[in-house]
C-alpha cells in the first residue's frame, strides 16, 4: 500500500508525502520516483510542509483511557532532507490548542504554515 491514511503534495510539488501507522514518508525524484526518507511518528494524523519544503511537521493525538487524564498531543518538526528531528512538542492538548471545539475539546490549527 502507498499509504495507510492519505497523501499530500509539498507546496512546490517536489515531494509526495504518505502517512502510515509508523509515521510519514516522502517520495520524489527528477527521473525516477522513489521513497526518499521516512519519519518516525507513531499514529501520525496530520502532516504539513513548510512553504520552502525545508521542514515537515507531523501531529498525533492520543485519547486518554481514563476520563480524568488529559488529551495528549505530539507535534514533531523534521528536517526534510536529513530526517533529523529539529524539535518536538509533547503535552496536554490544552497547551497547544488554538481553539475550543464541540464539547469543550481543544483543537490544533492546521495547516500549521
Amino acid at each position: 500500500n502507498w499509504t495507510d491514511s492519505f497523501v499530500q503534495w509539498s507546496p512546490l510539488g517536489t515531494y509526495l508525502a504518505t502517512v502510515h501507522r509508523q509515521g510519514a514518508a516522502i517520495w520524489g525524484g527528477a527521473t525516477t520516483f522513489n521513497r526518499l526518507m521516512r519519519y518516525a511518528h507513531p499514529q501520525v494524523k496530520l502532516i504539513d510542509f513548510s512553504p520552502g519544503e525545508r521542514f515537515l511537521v507531523t501531529y498525533s493525538s492520543h485519547e486518554p483511557s481514563n476520563p480524568r487524564d488529559t488529551h495528549r498531543v505530539m507535534i514533531t518538526i523534521f528536517d526534510v532532507r536529513t530526517g533529523k528531528v529539529m524539535r518536538d512538542f509533547k503535552g496536554s492538548a490544552d497547551e497547544y490548542s488554538s481553539a475550543v471545539g464541540t464539547g469543550g475539546v481543544s483543537g490544533v490549527s492546521w495547516p500549521v504554515f
